[in-house]
């Protein structure tokens, strides 16, 4: 191999590495979801995500319990995994959740944890449209 080709190629295999990486999921943004808690009642959820330095990082905010940061937060291809660690009432409630990026598109489960009962549910969250 001459130089100038052994160059070329490790130049080729840099440029494929950072286009493999522009085309991981980018949760960046606003996204809506409802669920239905374990006591029957709905409740909508907004997350603002932003990605930093391969870095996630952002909020989760409900209307009857407000808004928290994410913790735990991991960011890897299309999966997305991050923890919402809430106090109410004296008690530590902590939902830990774990999904699937498709596009303008989450689907995952959450796992809720308060005292030593643990519920799962289903989360399907939509991106907002870019203002």
């Amino acid at each position: 191999m001459t130089k100038s080709f052994k160059t070329t190629l490790t130049l080729f295999a840099c440029w494929l590495g950072t286009a493999l990486a522009m085309l991981a999921a980018d949760p960046s943004g606003t996204w809506h979801w409802t669920v239905t808690g374990p006591n029957g009642r709905e409740q909508k959820f907004t997350a603002i995500f932003r990605v930093n330095d391969g870095k996630l990082s952002g909020t989760v905010e409900n209307k009857r319990v407000g808004k928290a940061e994410i913790a735990a937060a991991q960011l890897k291809d299309e999966q997305i995994e991050f923890t919402v660690v809430r106090e109410r009432r004296s008690r530590k409630i902590e939902t830990h959740y774990v999904g699937k990026i498709a596009g303008d598109t989450i689907t995952g489960t959450a796992t809720l944890e308060a005292g030593s009962k643990e519920h799962q549910i289903d989360w399907k969250a939509q991106r907002a449209p870019a203002k």
